[in-house]
């Protein structure tokens, strides 16, 4: 049996690394400019995140939140 630590030492010396997705990388962007109060910004963020990942278990919520506080602030 191997520990988690001899596999990841395996792949680091094979160059694989961990690193971010797209998808994560996007919907972060949109969560930091929703927090900033960037709404219409975060907006279109998270609509892409919706068009590359469908089934993001958490984008709806910040679409609809976002669309509803846009709509309120005009």
């Amino acid at each position: 049996m191997f520990t988690s630590n001899t596999i990841q030492e395996f792949l680091t010396s094979l160059g694989v690394t961990n690193e971010q997705g797209l998808i994560n990388q996007k919907y972060n962007e949109g969560l930091q400019l929703y927090n900033q109060g960037e709404y219409a910004r975060a907006l279109q963020v998270f609509q892409l995140v919706k068009r590359l990942f469908p089934y993001h278990s958490e984008v709806d919520k910040f679409i609809q939140q976002s669309t509803q506080i846009i709509a309120s602030l005009q």
